[in-house]
């Protein structure tokens, strides 16, 4: 027996050019896939990521701008607490300063004279003025003392020295060094407050 074919060979033919053509179609279709998972996602994720990466550098810039900031606010106030702190210090002891001395003028006797005073020690404890008084007489002096006594002001006072003045033999100088007082006491008193 013998086969017949009667399917033309064209037929054949052009369905192996179409099945070819199907292959060549999905080579080309998988090679631009292969193209664009190579080639074309890389650059699009290189794209995407240099904007995140701008949209970060901005955000730093931000913060670092903002840190500077605060940190010259800081600094701004801290020299504010400070200033606010020596304005608060000079306050008060401006007004320890103005009661110590309307103290001691209000228990100055009419003829006991201050002629220099001396201020030292920074705490509580050691603060101490030190007083250079010309008075008339030893019992003014006395009576200074008993007055600053009263005054409650002062933890402690005393009386470093008491002397009668030296009368000198030259008029000028006498006057020159006494200030115009003659026959006088001077005397150092110290005034822990």
């Amino acid at each position: 027996m013998k086969d017949i074919n009667l399917i033309p060979k064209s037929y054949f033919d052009a369905k192996k050019k179409k099945k070819r053509k199907v292959y060549i179609s999905i080579g080309i279709f998988m090679f631009c896939i292969v193209f664009i998972l190579a080639f074309v996602i890389p650059i699009v994720k290189q794209k995407t990521y240099e904007t995140h990466l701008k949209k970060i550098t901005e955000k730093a810039e931000k913060t670092s701008g903002y840190i500077d900031k605060t940190n010259v606010l800081d600094e701004f106030h801290q020299i504010y607490n400070d200033r606010k702190d020596v304005a608060s210090k000079i306050f008060t002891f401006n007004n320890n300063e103005i009661k110590l001395f309307k103290n001691i003028e209000d228990s100055r006797p009419e003829n006991v004279f201050i002629m220099s005073y001396k201020m030292s020690g920074e705490s509580k404890e050691e603060r101490i003025l030190i007083l250079n008084c010309i008075s008339d007489n030893e019992e003014e002096v006395i009576t200074f003392i008993a007055n600053l006594r009263e005054n409650e002001f002062f933890n402690k006072i005393s009386i470093s020295s008491l002397n009668k003045m030296a009368k000198s033999n030259n008029k000028d100088e006498s006057e020159n060094e006494t200030n115009g007082f003659s026959d006088k006491f001077t005397s150092t008193i110290e005034l822990y407050y």
